[in-house]
């Protein structure tokens, strides 16, 4: 599991949407996600050191956004060779 973090005003933070339709609409079809109790949420920042969270954020057109190409890759590198075994 990998949460994505990001930085904001030089500072650390998560970015957390209450919904799937919130999460699209902010940064597309593309954005890989995960549901996660928020008990389990808190632990996993607390660990990494992250203090703030950032809940249903309006992102502006500068927020990194995944793209399909992206998917690919990341798949790749956390599983190599995986694709070229199915095939």
């Amino acid at each position: 599991m990998r949460i994505e973090l990001r930085e904001r005003r030089g500072e650390t933070v998560a970015i957390v949407f209450s919904s799937v339709r919130c999460l699209v609409e902010q940064l597309g079809q593309s954005q890989p996600w995960m549901v996660m109790d928020s008990s389990r949420l808190q632990q996993c920042l607390s660990a990494a050191g992250v203090t703030q969270v950032l809940l249903d954020p309006v992102l502006g057109d500068d927020a990194g956004r995944w793209t399909p190409e992206d998917i690919e890759r990341f798949a790749d590198q956390v599983n190599p060779g995986e694709r070229e075994d199915a095939a």
